[in-house]
């Protein structure tokens, strides 16, 4: 159901919940209201078209840190095949499947899996805080998981 307003004087400072438009309808749901624009392509979902579902009756703010796709280099066991790099500690975060993640001086990046976080443990202690700076050995080897055998990229202090 469809209920057209007289003017956009009547809900100024209201924003389409699709597109960002000034708002000219409002479509009544369930537990809130969407606002729209009027156009046929954010009234009928048009392809690319998104939807804000909280209800909010304010312009929807998308700000993102695109830094996160741009093409980062991970470093790869083909990278450290040919021989092992050196590299240092600048951050730590959190990566996929709730792995730590490094990132070293040089941009690049790896997630860790168990190994390699019970090796860095081992040469640092505990806490990530005192990973920062401190140089590392990548080196390519062999991890067995689920059963097989498996080319891994693994790390060790460096001497």
């Amino acid at each position: 159901m469809e209920r057209r307003l007289r003017s956009l004087t009547t809900i100024a400072n209201h924003w389409c919940d699709r597109c960002g438009r000034p708002a000219a309808t409002i479509e009544p749901s369930q537990f809130s209201y969407t606002l729209m624009c009027g156009d046929a392509a954010c009234l009928y979902g048009a392809a690319g078209s998104t939807v804000n579902t909280d209800g909010a009756m304010k312009r929807k703010e998308l700000v993102m840190n695109m830094g996160k796709y741009a093409s980062t280099s991970f470093v790869k066991y083909d990278d450290v095949k040919a021989g092992p790099q050196r590299k240092t500690i600048v951050a730590i975060g959190d990566g996929a499947f709730n792995k730590p993640l490094l990132t070293f001086d040089d941009g690049s990046k790896l997630g860790l899996n168990r190994t390699n976080v019970r090796t860095l443990m081992n040469a640092f202690g505990a806490e990530s805080n005192d990973w920062l700076g401190k140089a590392v050995e990548l080196y390519a080897g062999v991890l067995e998981y689920q059963g097989k055998q498996h080319d891994s990229v693994l790390i060790n202090a460096a001497v």
